[in-house]
């Protein structure tokens, strides 16, 4: 008897079975994460977990996850008579004056870092 081909197939693929040339990806990523080391001298690193607490109200110098301009940012909280500015934990990076129109968020305090080791 023939297969009726207005009905799915009951046999299932074996799951040992290597995947088709249409099952492959068809694009590479054209650009990789570059590691970020705007927050070395907080010894934090690429591939560090941070914990992240957004029940705390922000403080002068807090490590905090920021939210500015569609872009999230870890930077410590300035709190100066001129307004607030977003400090990097390097000093080879500027520091960001947050602008009264900005689309500006203080998404949580880093209470704890885990470093990875390898």
């Amino acid at each position: 008897e023939s297969p009726d081909p207005t009905q799915a197939p009951t046999e299932t693929p074996d799951a040992t079975e290597a995947p088709t040339e249409q099952q492959q990806p068809t694009e590479q990523p054209t650009e990789q994460q570059q590691p970020s080391t705007s927050s070395i001298d907080a010894y934090i690193h690429d591939g560090d977990y941070l914990i992240v607490d957004r029940s705390l109200e922000p403080h002068h110098n807090d490590l905090a996850v920021c939210f500015i301009d569609g872009e999230f940012t870890l930077k410590y909280v300035d709190v100066r008579s001129d307004g607030i500015w977003l400090r990097p934990a390097n000093s080879e990076y500027p520091s960001i004056k947050v602008d009264p129109e900005s689309d500006f968020t203080i998404w949580g305090i880093v209470t704890y870092s885990i470093h990875k080791r390898r």
